[in-house]
């Protein structure tokens, strides 16, 4: 009888815990920004662009350190920019290390802030007065990531999420989710969270195929051109 009720009671604290276990989502995410989920973003050759790195969270976090790779030939990274707006009196984040963008444009290391008193961090007991909170997703504006369109039409470009080398710090114990769709990356209880990723891409850069309207219009408008000048060639 006691074996049984001591069982019972061990089965019951686990509930406990696992009821109570703190967890971080960290993603990518268009603007304006999105709830947690897996970004999907179309984008033009050619061109400019940009998507943010959001976090939501339930417990205080006094460090973060992210790493990002671009997988797929379509696009490369070219800069980010950690946020690090006044909360009240004090900017969010004490410091952190330079991120450093590969020379290749495939990947971003050192993604990071870490926070000392009276530095608040990312904790929700005064995510009111960060500039960085969104109240309607509730999460941070962690970091903002640049990058160029290469082509060609129909590329893709997965983002990968990794933890960085001085891991996520958390006032306890913490699961820590990379984008959504799978199982947690880590859990800050084990102290191995530096360079653990998910199974899923954390996002996806795609070049879109144009359509045949728009085709059609294009060559349209160079065979019109071309003709053209042909005449004004023809009537000199």
């Amino acid at each position: 009888m006691h074996k049984y009720l001591a069982g019972c009671l061990l089965i019951l604290a686990s509930l406990i815990t696992s009821a109570t276990q703190a967890t971080v989502i960290i993603y990518a995410t268009e603007s304006p920004p999105a709830p947690p989920s897996n970004m999907n973003k179309e984008v033009a050759p050619g061109s400019t662009g940009f998507f943010d790195v959001f976090i939501r969270t339930d417990v205080p976090l006094n460090g973060v350190s992210l790493d990002i790779d671009m997988v797929g030939p379509a696009n490369q990274f070219t800069g980010v920019t950690v946020q690090n707006p006044l909360n009240g009196a004090n900017a969010r984040w004490t410091g952190g290390q330079v991120p450093t963008v590969a020379a290749n444009g495939l990947s971003i290391s050192d993604i990071e802030g870490y926070a000392l008193a009276p530095n608040p961090g990312l904790n929700p007991a005064n995510a009111a007065s960060d500039p960085g909170y969104d109240p309607l997703i509730n999460a941070f504006h962690f970091a903002r990531i640049n990058y160029n369109f290469i082509g060609p039409f129909g590329g893709v470009s997965q983002i990968k999420f990794s933890i960085g080398a001085n891991e996520i710090g958390s006032t306890q114990d913490t699961e820590i989710f990379l984008g959504t769709g799978d199982a947690a990356a880590c859990n800050t209880a084990n102290f191995d969270c530096g360079g653990a990723t998910s199974a899923l891409a954390d996002g996806v850069l795609f070049i879109g195929i144009p359509e045949p309207a728009a085709v059609t219009l294009v060559l349209t408008l160079l065979l019109t051109g071309s003709l053209t000048r042909k005449r004004r060639s023809w009537l000199s």
